[in-house]
């Protein structure tokens, strides 16, 4: 009995087993698939796709090639450009990765050799003859270089005639139709250095080329801002050449960000906005080439090729102080005050504001002020003096700039003489803050 249950069991189990072999066959790939051909004489690509993908004969075709892409490989000549400019070895890297995911999008010549598939698994084989793709590759190189040879001449030219941003972007254009070619020498007929070189060369000279020299005064100046309304008068740079692009950078509130060289070679930009008390001004310009290689939309590839040192001109400025003189003549009833109050008071505010107060001479603004007291009414033996000024202020020129009158300030007190020194001391907090505040306020621009 027990025999009979053991045989029964053996032979669900082999039932089992034969079963499961029967529902999932082994794949017997072809040869091509399970041992990858080797060719001297063909680019080979194999790739498969799974046929949960719709499109999975388009996918399949799609790798084999990226797979044969992969065997051509890119090895950088001697005679290269990248032999001439250091850039580094992940810039080469960068550039024959380059290449070969261009050459894949490009790549023409091949032939089908096998395709195979399962219920699951769809597989495709193609080649390309080493021969065919190098007479391909040639013609494309023979095509880029005549397109760029014209693109040169044009450049050339138009370097002769001082078109410079024209000349700029034929040479880059020049090079971006040969940066498929790049890793092997590229020689004209008609020139006798590599062109690629010779383009290269071109581009270093026209962003070396630029020039600055400041029109009046020097790069590094001296100014006294106030009084001006935060104006000056406009930095003038000679950079030789028209129409060029510069980025600027200033501490002038109203200076334009950018600007561009006039038809005679000259940068001007008119400035406001000071911070006349801010001591150290700029107004820096910087060539930009990189907004020049943009709009001849140059690769990020071909931008980090010409990156060249940065082209820039900063003009500094030192803002001083305006130098001031005072003079008062302060009478009381018609007599000179044994204390000159408004002149104390003008010469205390601006000295803590920063000013000098100088001899006539020296000054940058002279301050005139003049002021007189009259007898005013008598009331309850209390005494009343009125009290008149004038407040005047010339530049350098004897130019009338500030002028402030101010009439019947009283003081009151026992007496007529001592009301008008009354009527002095009690106008001092309003000659502070409507007249030598007033005149700060004009030199601030405000």
């Amino acid at each position: 009995m027990k025999r009979i249950i053991l045989l029964s069991c053996l032979a669900v189990l082999f039932a089992c087993s034969g079963s499961k072999e029967a529902s999932s066959p082994e794949l017997v790939y072809p040869n091509w698939v399970s041992n990858r051909p080797f060719s001297n004489d063909f680019y080979i690509g194999i790739a498969k796709a799974l046929k949960s993908n719709s499109d999975y004969q388009a996918l399949a075709k799609q790798n084999a090639l990226a797979d044969l892409s992969s065997e051509i490989s890119v090895k950088l000549s001697s005679e290269s450009i990248f032999h001439q400019i250091d850039k580094g070895d992940t810039y080469r890297e960068e550039y024959q990765t380059l290449i070969q995911v261009e050459s894949n999008k490009k790549l023409e010549g091949y032939t089908s050799v096998a395709s195979w598939e399962s219920d699951t698994e769809y597989w495709t084989y193609y080649q390309l003859s080493k021969v065919e793709w190098k007479r391909i590759r040639s013609q494309r190189k023979q095509k880029a270089l005549e397109q760029a040879y014209g693109y040169y001449v044009l450049a050339l030219d138009d370097a002769k005639e001082n078109r410079t941003i024209p000349s700029i972007n034929n040479a880059i254009k020049a090079l971006d139709a040969l940066r498929m070619y790049l890793d092997e020498p590229l020689k004209h007929p008609d020139l006798e250095a590599p062109l690629d070189a010779l383009c290269f060369e071109f581009l270093a000279q026209a962003q070396a080329s630029i020039s600055f020299e400041v029109k009046q005064g020097v790069q590094h100046q001296e100014r006294i801002l106030m009084g001006n309304n935060g104006r000056l008068n406009a930095f003038e740079v000679f950079v030789q050449k028209p129409n060029l692009p510069f980025k600027v950078r200033s501490t002038f509130k109203n200076a334009p960000e950018q600007t561009n060289s006039n038809e005679n070679g000259f940068l001007q930009i008119e400035t406001s906005g000071a911070d006349v008390y801010r001591k150290d001004h700029f107004v820096q310009f910087t060539f930009d080439w990189e907004g020049i290689l943009r709009d001849a939309n140059a690769s990020n590839w071909l931008r980090t090729l010409l990156d060249f040192p940065e082209k820039s001109y900063k003009i500094t400025l030192t803002a001083l102080m305006p130098k001031i003189a005072i003079t008062s003549t302060e009478l009381n009833l018609g007599e000179a005050l044994s204390q000159k109050i408004l002149l104390y008071q003008t010469a205390n505010f601006l000295k803590d504001k920063g000013f000098d107060i100088v001899e006539d001479a020296e000054a940058d603004y002279l301050i005139f002020i003049e002021a007189n007291t009259h007898r005013g009414l008598t009331n309850n033996r209390m005494h009343t003096a009125i009290l008149q000024y004038e407040f005047e202020v010339k530049n350098k020129q004897q130019k009338l700039v500030y002028k402030r009158q101010e009439m019947e300030l009283k003081g009151v007190q026992a007496s007529f003489p001592t009301a008008g020194v009354n009527a002095y001391e009690r106008s001092v907090d309003e000659f502070r803050w409507d007249v030598l505040r007033g005149f700060l306020k004009y030199l601030e621009g405000k």
